[in-house]
């Protein structure tokens, strides 16, 4: 039995493993309890009891499945970091020693699979959750740090777990975790639960918060080095669950060309939003807006779901992305200005935009100035971003 005191109440215990077969980088299965409960607020004696019984180590075979590459953490050599399994979930054990992040190659890696059950407001779920770190059974009483990764959009995160930066950074010693909101997600990976589509609302954040609060139970990992990493749309729900649950201490927030609010965004010409993405939202409003659906009015759907009214009560340290031509709206930077501004004014304690001063409060024209945005589009920086991301958890 270990017993991890924690400021924030939510319970998670752990079950048997099922060993993986076949490949030695499939995902191995587990299951995971943290109850939520209250709404939207999570309740317990804020204690975290983190027992599991442990699988046999099925052994290492390497195979190229898990090969991550030079993706550009700190140069290193391209090692595969392959891994032939072992147990599974959210690590159980002692105290342990905190590692530094090493270059990839440095560590072998596993897949694992695992589902956080979610109680809030009468109903029970489970949320599918996916990670590759570095094996757990080749370093007992070590803890690495790790960084939860939420996608852009309305889609399933757990897929980010096949992408080279995760198998990159996990080959560095980094647990990185990502998750399939409520209702997200196809067959086994299916996340279940009451409401058939949140659009990263107060509902999804809660599912992020209850996945936060499972990775930071999880004994291999360093709470002091514990951060969330967003892609476009997946600011809202990185932001509201940072800012609705300030019982989860992470150590930083990394925000690539995040909405600041979809309801500003689609009322802004300059804004150059796809139209299919316009009627969607449209189709979105009818589906969850009126008499007897879950809104009665637009501004309670839109108050969940605008970044900018969560990121000032954000804690952590707060590093937002943007380059010169948007993702998804070209040559547009209101969103950026919005977030970043709302960040220093409110308080957080470190912001910055790219690789700019600290606490700047950035005029409409000033991101126009060379070198302030990132050249071209974000995607071709993706080198850099890991870097950033190495920077962050050293500080």
């Amino acid at each position: 039995m270990n017993l991890r005191q924690f400021p924030f109440p939510v319970l998670v215990t752990f079950a048997a493993v099922v060993p993986p077969s076949g490949c030695g980088c499939e995902d191995v299965k587990t299951t995971t309890d943290a109850e939520l409960d209250g709404g939207h607020d999570v309740v317990f004696d804020g204690t975290i009891d983190a027992s599991a019984q442990d699988a046999a180590d099925v052994g290492s075979a390497p195979d190229a499945c898990c090969a991550p590459g030079d993706g550009g953490l700190d140069g290193g050599d391209d090692d595969s970091g392959t891994d032939g399994g072992g147990d599974a979930g959210f690590a159980d054990g002692g105290g342990c020693t905190p590692v530094p992040l090493g270059v990839p190659g440095t560590y072998q890696t596993e897949k694992l699979v695992t589902f956080v059950k979610v109680q809030r407001g009468g109903s029970t779920y489970n949320v599918y959750v996916r990670q590759v770190r570095p094996k757990r059974t080749d370093h007992p009483g070590v803890c690495f740090p790790a960084v939860l990764k939420i996608p852009g959009g309305w889609g399933a995160g757990a897929p980010l777990i096949d992408q080279q930066d995760c198998a990159v950074m996990a080959s560095a010693g980094v647990v990185v975790t990502a998750f399939n909101p409520e209702s997200r997600g196809s067959g086994e990976a299916r996340s279940d639960g009451p409401v058939p589509e949140d659009y990263n609302g107060y509902a999804h954040q809660d599912d992020c918060a209850a996945v936060v609060a499972a990775l930071l139970s999880d004994s291999q990992v360093d709470m002091a080095r514990v951060g969330v990493w967003s892609h476009s749309n997946g600011i809202t729900i990185a932001s509201g669950c940072l800012n609705r649950h300030p019982e989860l201490e992470v150590k930083f927030l990394m925000d690539e060309e995040g909405p600041h609010c979809p309801k500003e965004l689609l009322a802004d010409p300059d804004a150059q939003i796809d139209p299919a993405l316009r009627d969607r939202w449209s189709q979105v409003l009818s589906e969850k807006v009126g008499p007897g659906l879950d809104y009665e009015n637009e501004d309670g759907f839109w108050a969940e779901r605008c970044a900018v009214n969560q990121i000032g009560g954000v804690r952590a340290s707060y590093q937002r992305f943007q380059a010169e031509v948007d993702h998804a709206l070209g040559v547009y930077y209101h969103h950026t200005v919005a977030m970043n501004n709302t960040a220093v004014s409110g308080g957080v304690p470190w912001v910055r935009l790219n690789t700019n001063a600290l606490g700047v409060v950035y005029g409409e024209n000033d991101l126009s100035a060379p070198g302030v945005l990132l050249s071209g589009k974000l995607a071709d920086h993706q080198p850099e971003l890991l870097s950033i991301f190495k920077e962050l958890m050293e500080r």
